[in-house]
């Protein structure tokens, strides 16, 4: 709305021409950077000089501006005093400077605590009101705040708690401080990531088949080779790993971190392991990692002569000084007893018994040797070794240890048992889980002190992996530790 539509016969009513010309004042006010101090509510208007206080024109008008200002005063003038009531109160405009009221942008205000300055608090809260349009003019300004209610003051309550529960709400389960500090701006290859991503593909579809009541067998398979494929990947690294989300919820964990998983056991077991070694950091899928083969050729041309040594460098090696588990998955399968060692599955590099004194045997090994052992998988019939002058000899005395205390052995079997043995892998060591030694031994030879021990497979295990689709070592291994030979021997 402008001066025309003041200065129309029709239409509005007085009051809203009024309010109409003060929107334009304040609106050219601010326009040429002045700031209104104060804006009476209640005025009576009976002259020109009154209208323009009222309507605050800017400091430098120009002539066309007054000559619009002082036809619109003259056509609400002519209409006779005008009064405007307000909140209680009444304010006169007694000044005839038409630039009363107004202070420029730049000015800085006086200070309310200055000595001898007197301000009209009431005059200036009631044009701080109208501005805002509420009804806090009532207050002092020095009780108001500038640019907001004032700040309420809130009491500190000391809280107390019965017990304070961290919860954990990555998406990775029992993440590694290597996982998370994992450079995301190292490059990649793209096949390689969706090589990695086909695997959860494979694992979606067998949901998806087994939801819909589908042959969940072929799916099946599939996901078994590409689990024992990916063991033996050679592009691994971080970056892989963390952007296929392999480890996440919607990775691994859907096949064994389910209890009502529709996988088999065997799958379950795969995923999990396979989970927990890149969880650790162990993407080298070297057979020999940690291991230091040296060959040596004798003189004359003689075939040469191969050993391994663990390296003191390597940080994988774990202690096999334990009983139980110790980490191990049940199958898992190693291509000399020395990788067994260094996994923590058994701390003998050539016996078969494994133990310390006072805590008893902690693992064995099944293997020839002339021994009187019976096979039977989930019960063993286990010799010790042989004495002289009828003292047992260590490890018969770890194994009458373990009888005593009750403490369970890792059993593994080696590959040279007697070929007539189902349990026999087909090539290196496999683990077979936990057995109990039960029952009092039965000496066989007292010259000797051998002592023929009795052992049962702990229930609730896996079964043992030595046929079928699920038998270890699997197709992808044996290829590895053959790669492995070809290597040693000088033909690749």
């Amino acid at each position: 709305m402008g001066l025309q539509d003041l200065q129309s016969p029709g239409g509005a009513s007085l009051k809203e021409k009024l309010a109409a010309g003060k929107r334009l004042a304040i609106g050219r006010a601010k326009r040429k950077g002045l700031r209104p101090k104060f804006f009476p509510q209640t005025s009576t208007f009976g002259s020109m000089q009154q209208l323009q206080a009222v309507r605050k024109p800017s400091l430098k008008s120009s002539p066309q501006l007054q000559a619009k200002t002082e036809a619109a005063g003259s056509e609400l003038a002519s209409e006779g005093p005008l009064t405007i009531a307000s909140d209680k109160r009444k304010t006169e405009i007694v000044s005839s400077n038409p630039y009363a009221g107004l202070t420029s942008a730049k000015k800085k205000r006086p200070s309310l605590d200055i000595p001898g300055q007197h301000i009209d608090q009431s005059t200036n809260a009631t044009g701080a009101a109208a501005l805002r349009g509420d009804d806090s003019s009532h207050e002092p300004l020095a009780e108001q705040r500038r640019f907001g209610p004032p700040k309420r003051q809130r009491k500190r309550i000391q809280q107390t708690y019965d017990s304070i529960k961290t919860i954990d709400t990555r998406m990775t389960t029992h993440t590694s401080e290597w996982y998370e500090q994992i450079d995301m701006k190292k490059k990649f290859k793209r096949s390689d990531l969706e090589t990695l991503r086909k695997l959860i593909e494979l694992i979606r579809e067998c949901k998806v088949a087994a939801e819909t009541g589908g042959d969940t067998e072929p799916s099946f398979g599939k996901v078994r080779r590409r689990l024992h494929q990916a063991e033996f990947y050679g592009f691994l690294d971080g970056v892989l790993i963390k952007k296929s989300k392999l480890l996440e919820k919607d990775g691994l964990p859907m096949v064994f971190d389910s209890e009502d998983s529709i996988f088999p056991w065997d799958i379950r077991a795969d995923s999990f392991a396979l989970h927990q070694r890149w969880l650790a950091g162990r993407l080298d899928p070297h057979l020999l990692v940690g291991i230091e083969t040296k060959k040596r050729t004798k003189a004359g041309g003689k075939p040469a002569q191969v050993s391994r040594n663990l390296q003191r460098e390597y940080l994988g090696i774990r202690s096999a000084n334990c009983s139980g588990e110790n980490g191990l998955q049940n199958g898992q399968w190693w291509p000399f007893q020395i990788c067994a060692l260094r996994d923590g599955a058994h701390g003998e590099i050539e016996a078969g018994i494994h133990g310390q004194a006072g805590k008893g045997a902690f693992s064995i090994v099944l293997s020839s040797g002339g021994y009187a052992d019976v096979d039977e998988g989930d019960t063993i019939k286990y010799c010790g070794t042989a004495g002289t002058d009828r003292q047992p000899a260590l490890g018969t005395v770890l194994l009458k240890e373990s009888v005593k205390i009750g403490t369970p052995v890792r059993v593994l079997r080696s590959w040279q048992l007697p070929a007539s043995n189902r349990y026999r892998p087909a090539k290196g060591l496999r683990y077979d889980g936990i057995y109990d030694l039960v029952g009092a031994p039965k000496i066989l030879d007292e010259e000797t002190a051998m002592h023929l021990f009795t052992l049962h497979r702990r229930a609730g295990q896996d079964p043992i992996r030595y046929r079928g689709a699920e038998a270890r070592p699997t197709e992808e291994e044996l290829e590895a530790d053959a790669s492995r030979r070809k290597l040693e021997k000088g033909d690749a």
